[in-house]
């Protein structure tokens, strides 16, 4: 779970169905599902650790103005989310360094 930092949203990340929820603080609501946010490519489906892992975010992070979502899995995926338009807009399928990191903002 993460809040952003203008405290306008509450971010929860679902394990059991890879979902990403976005919840308005005000309202208390539900507004937006990210629905299978994490799913395995695949080329992935053949690796036992992979099909295990599939939609199991381990991590969200909110951008410090509050615009994007980072969320990333057990198998290395690495994706990116716009809170304004409510819509994925990077998707790294493996992230290994601070450099794939740069790419995604630079």
């Amino acid at each position: 779970m993460t809040v952003t930092p203008d405290e306008k949203y509450v971010i929860t990340a679902w394990l059991s169905s890879g979902d990403i929820r976005i919840h308005d603080v005000n309202t208390r609501k539900e507004i937006f599902v990210f629905k299978g946010a994490h799913q395995c490519k695949e080329n992935f489906l053949n690796e036992r650790f992979h099909k295990k892992n599939i939609g199991r975010i381990v991590t969200i992070a909110a951008s410090g103005d509050s615009r994007y979502l980072v969320s990333g899995d057990a198998t290395g995926q690495l994706k990116v989310w716009d809170l304004v338009n409510f819509k994925q807009v990077y998707d790294k399928e493996k992230f290994h360094s601070g450099r794939d990191f740069r790419e995604i903002f630079l």
